[in-house]
C-alpha cells in the first residue's frame, strides 16, 4: 500500500500537514482534498493545537496546483468516480473548498497568548496575520510573503 496523499500529526500543540506527492510535484487530487479537509477540521476540534505548518513534500515543489482535468472531469460527469475519495467530493463538493481553505475558517483561541489560529488565505495560502488588539496565526506555507 502507498503512503496517503497527505501525512497529518501533531506535535507540542502544532500540527504538520504535509501534502505528500512529490512524484508529481504535490498536485492535488481528490485523496489530497479529502485528506486536507479531514486534517483542517481535526485541527479547528483540537484544542490542544496552537499552529499547523503546511508543508511539501519532496525538494522540486511546494505545490503544482490542481490535478483539473481530473476533478473537473469527474464534477461534469464526464468520467465516474474511481475512489471512495473521488465519492465523497462528489457527494459533498465543498470538501473541494475545506481543503484549499477557501470559505472555511479554522479559528483556534489561545487565551494565554490572546492568539487566534485562523487558516484562510486569499489564494488558499495561510499568511500570518497581527492585529494590535488580537493575533492571528495562520499556518505558514513556507513562501517569503
Amino acid at each position: 500500500m502507498s503512503e496517503p496523499a497527505v501525512l497529518y500529526e501533531k506535535k507540542d500543540g502544532i500540527a504538520f500537514v504535509t501534502m505528500n506527492r512529490p512524484e508529481v510535484r504535490n498536485a492535488i487530487n481528490t485523496e489530497m482534498l479529502v485528506r486536507l479537509a479531514d486534517a483542517w477540521q481535526d485541527i479547528n476540534d483540537d484544542p490542544a493545537v496552537n499552529v499547523a505548518i503546511l508543508r511539501g513534500a519532496g525538494d522540486k515543489a511546494f505545490c503544482a496546483g490542481a490535478d483539473l482535468d481530473r476533478l473537473v472531469r469527474m464534477m461534469q460527469g464526464l468520467r465516474p468516480p474511481e475512489t471512495d475519495f473521488d465519492q465523497r467530493v462528489l457527494n459533498d463538493y465543498s470538501i473541494i473548498y475545506k481543503g484549499l481553505l477557501r470559505n472555511y475558517d479554522v479559528f483556534k483561541n489561545d487565551h494565554r497568548a490572546g492568539a487566534r489560529l485562523r487558516g484562510r488565505g486569499r489564494h488558499g495560502d495561510p499568511f500570518l496575520h497581527r492585529h494590535p488588539r488580537r493575533v492571528r496565526r495562520r499556518a505558514l506555507s513556507g513562501s517569503p510573503k
